[in-house]
């Protein structure tokens, strides 16, 4: 009786430890959590031209990979594909549900992952007099995502979405003053606010500004 229950005390230890990594923006598997640790390059140019300007932010995603559905940090496959497979899946076990779900991977693009990445830039930015939005700006930040592991949440177990991006900032000429690399960005959840896909993508797009300012203001020399 006595083992029975060192046992279960142990898989609870195990699933609260799970659970706790995946919130604070580590992965999990199998229950055996992983921190996730982004990996944030200046590739090239000068980040000090940005202080002080109006950004304006443009996601792109053509040629971005997924990991494969029901293969988690897998096979990666087509963004077309994915979403292919994953809505026919759905469909299979409830009609409509998974064109349901194809349009809500699209639209959230503009919905969820625009405004977490900027409302999270500003927040870090604001006070050195540069902002950014969708609308318009001095310089064209464009964010290009090449590989997307959505993450999952099973009850018991989860996993963070996991972003790998190439970021290029270009003047109204059209020339670019800076490229930066973050790759393995991982989304920060706390609680059970991550149970849909597109909250656990605009957590990952929101942990993507902040490495994204806190390097701008680090290696561009950024001062009040």
């Amino acid at each position: 009786m006595k083992n029975i229950r060192n046992n279960t005390l142990i898989v609870l230890m195990l699933i609260l430890t799970s659970s706790i990594f995946a919130q604070f923006g580590g992965m999990t598997g199998a229950l055996m959590p992983q921190v996730v640790v982004a990996k944030v390059k200046l590739v090239s140019g000068d980040l000090s031209q940005i202080k002080g300007k109006k950004l304006k932010l443009q996601l792109t995603f053509d040629g971005m990979l997924v990991s494969k559905y029901k293969m988690m940090f897998g096979k990666k496959i087509s963004e077309d594909e994915f979403i292919k497979n994953k809505s026919a899946d759905l469909n299979e076990k409830e009609a409509g549900k998974g064109d349901e779900w194809a349009s809500k991977w699209k639209s959230d693009k503009e919905n969820r992952y625009v405004p977490s990445f900027i409302t999270k830039f500003n927040e870090l930015s604001n006070e050195f007099g540069t902002t950014i939005s969708s609308t318009e700006g001095d310089i064209t930040v464009i964010v290009h995502t090449s590989y997307t592991e959505p993450g999952y949440f099973i009850g018991i177990d989860k996993a963070p979405a996991i972003i790998a991006t190439d970021i290029t900032f270009k003047d109204a000429s059209g020339a670019t003053l800076a490229v930066v690399t973050i790759e393995n960005c991982a989304g920060q959840a706390f609680g059970f606010g991550d149970t849909d896909t597109g909250a656990r993508m605009g957590e990952a797009y929101e942990k993507l500004a902040k490495e994204l300012a806190q390097l701008c203001i680090k290696k561009g020399g950024w001062k009040k």
